[in-house]
């Protein structure tokens, strides 16, 4: 599974995780999406930060890969005129 997708796919676990448990302990309505939201965050941002990394790493290189593309095709257009 590409870093992107299995990223997006564990953050969605761990909020649906902690929906679960906060509608465990009585939590309801926009309450439980707050603390939930606010619970998944933190424990993404420890538990998830390999993934995360991953992430960040795929997304640079595609970005780089983009803009030199870009540059080459600036550069061949230049040449031309």
């Amino acid at each position: 599974m590409a870093p992107v997708a299995r990223y997006t796919v564990l953050r969605l676990l761990v909020f649906f995780g902690c929906l679960s448990v906060g509608w465990l302990v009585g939590l309801r309505g926009f309450l439980l999406l707050i603390v939930a939201a606010i619970a998944s965050t933190v424990i993404s941002f420890f538990a998830l930060n390999h993934f995360r990394q991953e992430t960040v790493d795929v997304v640079e290189s595609h970005v780089e890969r983009r803009r030199e593309r870009s540059k080459e095709l600036r550069e061949a257009e230049d040449n031309d005129e």
